[in-house]
C-alpha cells in the first residue's frame, strides 16, 4: 500500500477549526492530499456513479456490430447478437453489450446488470427477443434475461428455456392409412367433441383445462414407409361441415428407414387455419355435438412428391402440454 509523505498533505493554514473540518467528537479531521495515486479502503461508499472503480462486465471480441443494450451470446469465442428465431440462436447467451461498438473490436459485456434500456415495465420478465432485442413475450425459445427493477433497468439473470411437460395423451384410432398420391384420402373415423351420445368415440380436452399462453396442444403422427428424397406430406383436421379447420405446412420425410414421429403445433400462426387456443380452446375440438363439432383426419402427400412408395399412418396422439 502507498503511503502519503508530508509533501502530500495541505497543512493546516492557521483558520479556525469549523463543523466541515472536523467530526462532532473532535476525534477526526479533514487532510487533503494532492493528486497521486493512493489505496483506498472504504467501509461505506454512497453514490449513483463511480470513476474507477470495477465495473461488473467482461470483454470479447464482438463478432459483427453490435449495439448497448443488445443480448449477447457467445459463438466461436466472438460475441454475437442473440435470436429468439433458433434454438442456436440462445445458446450461451452471457449478458448485455454495454456499449456500442463495431465488428473486430473489443466490446465490454454486463453480466449483473444492464441500466441503459428504456420502457420497460417493472417486475416484468423479459426474455431474448429478436437480433439482440428484449421481449416480455415469451418466445418459442423463451430464454430469460431477467427482471426489470426500472424502466430502464434489468438485473440479468439468464435461465435456460424450459421446455414442454406433457399433461395429457388422447389417442386417436386411425386405420393404418396407406397413401401415394396427393389426393386427399381421410385418416381417421369422425371424432365428436363432446361426450354427447359419443359412445366409445374418444374425446379431445374440455374447454377448462387449456390455458391460453401456459399450455399447449400438439398432433403428434407417427408413420413409415418409403418414397422419394423430395417426397413431403400434409395433415388436415376438417369438420363435416367441409371447413378445414387446420392445415399443416408440408413436411419432407423423403425414404426414411425407420418409423417417424412428428408433431405438430395446432396454434402455429404461420398457418391461417390454426386452430384457437384462447377463449374458445380448441375450436372445432371442443364444442356441441353438431357438423361443426364433428371432425376427422385427412392426409396427402404434398405438391411435387412422387408416387413411388407408401407411407403408412399408424398412430396420432394429441398431446396437451404446459409450457
Amino acid at each position: 500500500m502507498t503511503t502519503p509523505s508530508t509533501s502530500d498533505l495541505n497543512m493546516y493554514d492557521g483558520t479556525p477549526f469549523d463543523q466541515t473540518d472536523h467530526d462532532g467528537n473532535w476525534t477526526q479531521s479533514v487532510t487533503w492530499l494532492t493528486s497521486g495515486n493512493y489505496d483506498v479502503t472504504f467501509q461505506n461508499v454512497t453514490a449513483t456513479t463511480f470513476t474507477g472503480l470495477p465495473g461488473e462486465t467482461f470483454t470479447l471480441t464482438a463478432g459483427e456490430d453490435i449495439s448497448a443494450g443488445n443480448v449477447v451470446r457467445i459463438s466461436g469465442g466472438q460475441a454475437l447478437k442473440a435470436t429468439n428465431a433458433s434454438k442456436a440462436g440462445i445458446t450461451s447467451v452471457v449478458g448485455v453489450a454495454s456499449e456500442t461498438i463495431t465488428s473486430g473490436n473489443d466490446i465490454k459485456i454486463a453480466y449483473k446488470n444492464y441500466d441503459g434500456f428504456s420502457g420497460l415495465t417493472l417486475g416484468t420478465t423479459y426474455y431474448v427477443g429478436v437480433d439482440g432485442a428484449v421481449t416480455a413475450t415469451k418466445p418459442s425459445f423463451g430464454m430469460e434475461i431477467g427482471t426489470a427493477v426500472s424502466t430502464s433497468r434489468i438485473n440479468i439473470e439468464i435461465k435456460e428455456p424450459k421446455y414442454v411437460d406433457v399433461l395429457d395423451t388422447k389417442n386417436i384410432f386411425v386405420p393404418e392409412t396407406s397413401f401415394n398420391t396427393t389426393e386427399l384420402q381421410f385418416a381417421s373415423q369422425v371424432i365428436r367433441s363432446n361426450s354427447t351420445n359419443a359412445g366409445s368415440v374418444p374425446n379431445t380436452w374440455a374447454t377448462q383445462p387449456i390455458i391460453d399462453g401456459a399450455q399447449k396442444v400438439y398432433m403428434v403422427v407417427t408413420l413409415e414407409g418409403s418414397g422419394s428424397g423430395g417426397d413431403g406430406f400434409q395433415m388436415f383436421i376438417r369438420n363435416e361441415g367441409g371447413t378445414n379447420l387446420y392445415t399443416s405446412n408440408a413436411i419432407i420425410i423423403g425414404n426414411p428407414s425407420q418409423q417417424l414421429i412428428i408433431a405438430f403445433d395446432l396454434a402455429d400462426s404461420a398457418n391461417n387455419l390454426a386452430l384457437n387456443i384462447g377463449s374458445t380452446p380448441l375450436n372445432g375440438l371442443t364444442g356441441v355435438d353438431d357438423s361443426a363439432g364433428r371432425w376427422r383426419l385427412l392426409v396427402q402427400r404434398s405438391a411435387g412428391s412422387s408416387t413411388s412408395g407408401a407411407y403408412v399412418i399408424k398412430k396420432v396422439d394429441f398431446l396437451l402440454v404446459q409450457q
